[in-house]
């Protein structure tokens, strides 16, 4: 990608992203909490590590003011977690892990829906990996809140 592609500007401020282990998890998102810019905002990674390698969290983004419920079960997605996020819902499917090519798949058929879009998910295939924020920012006072 050419240094000047979003894409490209966009990973490298997620460069400075932290990595938590299981154990220390916990202490270190709170310490990591109270030192966070104004401007800045902690996120999840669909990206995990697993003993079977690299996996994503399935993760969705919906757009504002729709029926989560009928697509879910349109698509076939269990309602796991869902979060308002205070514009909108976020939702986690913790039943599984998906291979990079099923999350590939997954973002393609997130796309097709008209709840969610075609930016995000093409947002997510092009970098490679999903993010969906967890604190809140400048331009998004809420902290997300679990509703399902």
């Amino acid at each position: 990608l050419p240094a000047t592609s979003p894409v490209r500007q966009y990973n490298d401020q997620v460069e400075r992203a932290f990595v938590l282990h299981p154990d220390v998890m916990v202490d270190r998102l709170v310490e990591k909490l109270h030192v966070i810019d104004a401007f800045d905002t902690l996120a999840l990674s669909s990206r995990v590590q697993t003993s079977k390698g690299e996996r994503h969290i399935p993760m969705i983004d919906f757009a504002r003011n729709v029926d989560t419920d009928s697509m879910l079960d349109r698509i076939g997605v269990p309602r796991h977690v869902l979060v308002y996020s205070g514009n909108s819902f976020h939702h986690y499917d913790t039943s599984r892990l998906l291979t990079q090519n099923e999350f590939e798949a997954y973002m393609k058929l997130l796309s097709e829906q008209p709840e969610v879009g075609s930016v995000w998910p093409g947002f997510q295939l092009e970098q490679g990996f999903a993010l969906l924020r967890i604190t809140p920012s400048a331009s998004k006072p809420f902290y997300p809140e679990v509703v399902e």
